[in-house]
Formats: structure tokens, sequence, C-alpha cells
């Protein structure tokens, strides 16, 4: 069974999952599926508009403050088409309303410095959308700002 090779389930558990800055709920709306913090109850999640509501770098400061409270390692996993569509479409589902790079800067320095990430793991981009690659170095720029 490929199940075993995972170990205990769930390996994660859902309270200590962070959802920050998606935008895609009018899509999911249309299509019927779940909001995140439907999908993953005890999820804690942060959409785009309450990030800005909240204000960027305060976000980022809850966010460094909850990693040094549970000490303990933990992954990133960037969805790159949580950032909006106007400013990088080299996503399979671009997305409006999503952050811009510098939003998404700040909210990503405090994980970068922080010595208990584990690992990063990149989701969303599409290589096909971006033929002059240009968008795919914005990616490269981010990734290694994060973890320089």
């Amino acid at each position: 069974d490929v199940r075993a090779l995972a170990g205990d389930v769930p390996l994660v558990e859902p309270g200590d999952v962070l959802v920050l800055g998606d935008a895609d709920g009018p899509r999911r709306q249309l299509a019927g599926a779940a909001e995140a913090s439907i999908a993953i109850p005890d999820a804690r999640v942060f959409d785009a508009s309450a990030i800005r509501a909240a204000g960027v770098e305060m976000v980022a400061d809850r966010m460094a403050a909850l990693i040094e409270r549970e000490n303990m390692p933990f992954w990133l996993h960037l969805d790159i088409d949580v950032v909006d569509g106007s400013v990088m479409p080299a996503v399979s589902f671009p997305v409006s309303g999503g952050l811009d790079w510098g939003e998404l800067d700040v909210l990503l320095r405090p994980i970068g410095r922080d010595h208990r990430l584990a690992g990063v793991s990149l989701a969303g981009l599409n290589v096909d959308r971006d033929p002059g690659r240009e968008y795919t170095a914005q990616v490269a720029e981010v990734l290694t700002s994060l973890l320089a």
C-alpha cells in the first residue's frame, strides 16, 4: 500500500496549517469548490484581502510570532498563483486581487530568516506562459531572496 510510505497520517495536523494570500475565492465559488477555511477547517486562513485589511507587515509579524511560539521545523509551500495575474501571468490559473511582488516579499522575509525552515516547494509556475522567462526569473529572484 502506497500510503504506508507516508508514515503516520496526517503528516501535518490541520491546525498547524497557515494559508496566506489566497485570492481565488470567486473562481472557487463559480466552480462550487470549498474555500480553504472549509476544506481545512482548523487551518488559519488569511486571504489576500484580509492581509491587506490587517496590513501586510502586521500579518508577517503575526506569522513570525506564531512560528516562534510553535518552535518547530516548518515547510513553506509557495503556490505562485497567489501573486496577482496582472503581474504574474505565467501561472495556470491567474487570479485578480492577488498579492503583488512586494507584498509577497514582506510575507516571506521572516520565513527565510528562520533557521527552522525545513524546505520549500513551489507550485503553479507555468513556463509555457512565459516564453521570455521574465516571470520565471522573477520567481527565481523571490526564492533566492528568501533563501539568501
